[in-house]
């Protein structure tokens, strides 16, 4: 396990990782009354790479960026060394991501890469500024560029408390489910097919959207019209 007040620091290919953050991100929430939720990225570090999740309440998505080639996916199971949620309420991250994302497009920059560190505090803040400026921060940079993200001090809700498998027994044929869910998986990026497993009426629909790059979640469905009648 990494100690929090370690400086960690991580980099990894750039045309990859904004394909990863952008499409975990989808699914953050915009109600501002759920401060953990509101336009967050719950990062998540591991030896072998870095997962990125969202949730809004009703979808969650799940990307990975390996620190090398071919790293596979952490097993659920397995306990991130560190996890810090990243707050990004005007999109400054989201438009970073978008500008990496088309410098990394050109072949001159194919093998750009992009390096994620968190420090314990901003290292260019002067302490007559206050405490705000001086605390953690997730820290990127690329291709001469660099942007400072501040981190929730709270915690992001424990995702993996939802039952990810459920008995055969329990899978169900129909389900009913909000129309912008769909809208969400249709934005992402890179994925050529979704894979859906339908787990209890009351549950969730588990997905795997499969293509240049991987995004795992849930889909949380809606209260049927035939059971709300009951």
């Amino acid at each position: 396990m990494i100690a929090e007040d370690m400086q960690l620091q991580m980099t990894v290919k750039a045309r990859a990782v904004t394909v990863a953050w952008l499409n975990a991100f989808l699914a953050t929430s915009d109600d501002d009354a759920k401060p953990a939720l509101y336009r967050t990225l719950c990062l998540e570090w591991f030896r072998d790479g870095i997962q990125f999740v969202a949730t809004n309440g009703t979808a969650l998505f799940r990307t990975w960026i390996p620190s090398e080639e071919g790293k596979a996916w952490p097993i659920l199971a397995e306990v991130p060394d560190r996890t810090i949620t990243v707050m990004d309420p005007d999109r400054f991250g989201v438009g970073f991501m978008k500008a990496l994302a088309r410098v990394a497009s050109d072949d001159a920059h194919e093998f750009g890469e992009v390096t994620f560190t968190i420090t314990p505090q901003d290292e260019e803040a002067e302490l007559s500024l206050g405490t705000e400026f001086q605390s953690e921060r997730l820290t990127i940079r690329a291709f001469g560029q660099r942007i400072d993200l501040r981190l929730f001090e709270g915690e992001y809700p424990d995702w993996r408390r939802v039952r990810l498998g459920i008995d055969a027994a329990e899978r169900v044929d129909g389900m009913t489910v909000a129309k912008n869910i769909f809208g969400l998986v249709g934005k992402l990026k890179s994925v050529s097919a979704v894979d859906l497993e339908f787990y209890g009426e009351s549950r969730h629909i588990a997905f795997t959207a499969r293509g240049v790059d991987e995004v795992r979640g849930l889909l949380m469905p809606m209260q049927r019209k035939d059971q709300a009648a009951e």
